[in-house]
């Protein structure tokens, strides 16, 4: 159900209700208990507000929302053998009912006809309730707190200059810090990247350019995995193989490069 009203023709407010489903299923991997071979539906009810301002210079959009879930899905990972890295997978399981809530602000203003300015920022607040799920026969209970990759705040500024056929354009992106994963308490560093690109439009047909992505080459993580993968004694119990060790997968490093395009009309 959506509704949708315009004060004039710069202003609109919207509103919508809705109800989200996610069809339960089956994990493939033959080397899963009974218990964790399937997983049952997800169920939730999703509302937005918003506000939408549009004219020659400016456009503003302002969204709020919020996401009640029931029987959430999760992407659980476990090792059946420490030291085995082939042993370490991941399976969908359910977990008890939670909410996501934020609010989402985009801007783009046109000051000049050939500059044009954006800022994008969000907030979310997420909550999935203390749950919990088997192992190997095992019951782990997990205690309520985030969901993993939510990050409190998002953001996004960027600027795109144009001169006759040349442009240039930046922006910088950057996220709070989250949780890696449902399956451990690992989290990240917040960071931020800065990318760069130059262009020139030969003609109606041909364009040019040179970019840079992350160009101040920043170290930042995008993914964790947390598991006995080494023979370490973190715990000094004489048992090389029963400690659990973080590794983390990156994001792509400094990278430049030339874009040609041709379109064909």
């Amino acid at each position: 159900m959506a509704f949708l009203y315009s004060l004039n023709n710069k202003n609109n407010f919207y509103l919508s209700i809705s109800n989200g489903f996610k069809s339960g299923g089956v994990n493939q991997n033959p080397t899963l208990s009974e218990t964790n071979q399937t997983y049952e539906p997800e169920t939730n009810i999703n509302m937005d507000f918003g506000w939408r301002y549009i004219d020659n210079e400016a456009t503003f959009n302002i969204n709020a929302f919020y996401m009640n879930r029931k029987n959430i899905q999760l992407n659980l990972s476990s090792q059946l053998e420490n030291g085995n890295p082939s042993s370490f997978y991941f399976y969908t399981a359910n977990a008890s009912t939670g909410y996501n809530y934020g609010l989402n602000m985009n801007l783009t203003i046109n000051p000049y006809e050939n500059l044009e300015t954006y800022m994008k920022i969000g907030f979310l607040e997420t909550m999935i309730n203390s749950y919990q799920y088997m192992i190997d026969n095992i019951t782990i209970t997990n205690p309520s707190r985030e969901a993993a990759h939510a990050p409190s705040y998002t953001y996004s500024f960027g600027i795109i200059r144009y001169y006759k056929d040349f442009y240039f354009s930046a922006n910088i992106d950057g996220k709070d810090k989250f949780y890696y994963s449902d399956s451990h308490n690992e989290i990240s560093e917040p960071y931020s990247i800065t990318n760069l690109n130059i262009g020139y439009q030969i003609n109606d047909n041909i364009e040019i350019s040179v970019w840079g992505k992350n160009i101040f080459n920043k170290k930042y993580a995008t993914r964790g995995f947390y598991f006995s993968l080494e023979p370490i004694d973190l715990d000094e119990n004489g048992n090389l193989w029963d400690d659990e060790k973080l590794y983390l997968m990156y994001g792509e490093p400094l990278s430049l490069g030339l874009t040609f395009r041709y379109n064909i009309k």
